[in-house]
């Protein structure tokens, strides 16, 4: 037999709107364990428009990528947890980019949280946990919330969407391991305002490494329509060029640079450039030198559509180099001339010069200027200006 402060929990938490009170307090009265079965035995018809109204509810752990979550638990744990199972936030239906009406799926808060649940470290964009989130260590973390520091539902799972967050599910694994980290460290910021800058912070307090944040591609669907060569990550304007991606920001809003996977040199200043208020996808502002060098971690590998596959790891490519950093590589012009069967004489009547001045360039000597530049790269036929030259500061 329930007592009166559970079934008051009931009457608090469970919403009639969708679901049936009565049969969740009969369910609880006959049975010692709680099941899955639960969630489908209480919940109402509904979308009864729509083939199995229940599921298309998306009740927490109805459907099959929930399912495996839940583990049976006793009746007074089950009602403990009764405000998280149950919590709802917004209306079943939504307006769409052009006004129509569309059913909410995920209806019930949790369910978001649970597509974290079993994943291994770096199998999403952010879920650096040494070991798989799971459901009881998530419930766990929910109870330290909400009862032992009395954060409000509301505030628990809007979290992961607040200033400075991707908005991806996964990003509730991270955070429960930023949990377990402060109460490690004595920390009491269970919810700071700038996430991933006290979570690399807390990593490193342990001992452990940050984690390094990665610049995307400007276009998304240039490598699946037009393979890896259209992929750009870079975007110049003058003497401006952005760098777009997911960041951490420390709590002034500032990029922390040495926790991106990115390394410049020699800038006239590094700024941001939120792409909307409280986005957690932003711009990089490098105002640039003569002097700049810009370098940046890439993916080695990708799958058909153009996904980066993280587990073949990175390379760094140079974005830019400013003028003052560029040399001519000499030895190109040897290299290309002997391949082709040329003589010094030969390359220097067809460029119309004389040979002692190609003779020079070929050594190193002196540097052939723009106009006779183009003639090499013609009649050598170095199509890419990048083959000659060679970037850092001169010798």
């Amino acid at each position: 037999m329930l007592r009166e402060d559970q079934i008051a929990v009931i009457r608090e938490f469970v919403s009639e709107t969708y679901f049936d009170q009565e049969k969740l307090i009969k369910y609880l009265t006959i049975h010692d364990m709680v099941g899955i079965e639960v969630f489908e035995y209480v919940a109402k018809d509904v979308y009864p428009n729509n083939p199995g109204g229940k599921t298309a509810l998306s009740v927490a752990f109805i459907d099959g990528n929930c399912a495996s979550c839940f583990e049976p638990m006793p009746v007074d744990v089950f009602i403990r947890r009764i405000p998280f199972n149950f919590y709802i936030e917004g209306e079943p239906t939504y307006k769409d980019a052009e006004g129509k009406e569309q059913e909410r799926w995920h209806v019930i808060e949790i369910t978001s949280l649970t597509y974290c649940i079993g994943k291994e470290a770096g199998v999403a964009y952010h879920n650096h946990r040494e070991t798989p989130l799971t459901m009881e260590d998530a419930y766990q973390k929910l109870e330290f919330l909400y009862y032992e520091h009395g954060y409000s539902l509301a505030e628990i799972f809007s979290y992961t969407e607040g200033e400075q967050w991707c908005c991806f599910d996964e990003t509730y694994a991270d955070w429960f391991d930023y949990l377990d980290m402060c109460i490690e460290l004595g920390w009491d910021d269970y919810m700071p305002d700038a996430f991933y800058y006290r979570y690399n912070l807390a990593r490193e307090a342990l001992g452990k490494d940050p984690i390094i944040f990665y610049i995307m591609d400007i276009d998304s669907e240039a490598w699946k329509n037009k393979g890896p060569d259209a992929v750009e990550y870079c975007v110049r304007k003058g003497n401006k060029l952005s760098l777009l991606g997911m960041f951490p920001v420390d709590e002034n809003g500032i990029p922390v640079m040495r926790w991106i996977g990115v390394d410049i040199k020699d800038a006239d200043s590094i700024t941001s450039d939120f792409r909307e208020k409280g986005s957690f996808e932003f711009h990089i502002i490098v105002t640039l030198t003569p002097r700049t060098v810009i370098r940046a971690l890439i993916p080695t590998e990708r799958d058909e559509v153009g996904n980066t596959i993280e587990a073949a790891g990175r390379t760094w490519k140079q974005l830019y180099a400013g003028p003052q950093t560029m040399t001519f590589d000499y030895k190109v012009m040897k290299k290309r001339r002997k391949a082709l069967g040329y003589t010094q004489k030969q390359v220097a009547n067809a460029v119309q010069t004389n040979e002692r001045t190609y003779q020079k360039w070929e050594c190193g000597e002196t540097t052939p200027d723009g106009y006779y530049l183009l003639r090499i790269l013609n009649w050598l036929d170095i199509t890419n200006i990048n083959d000659v030259i060679i970037y850092g500061d001169p010798a």
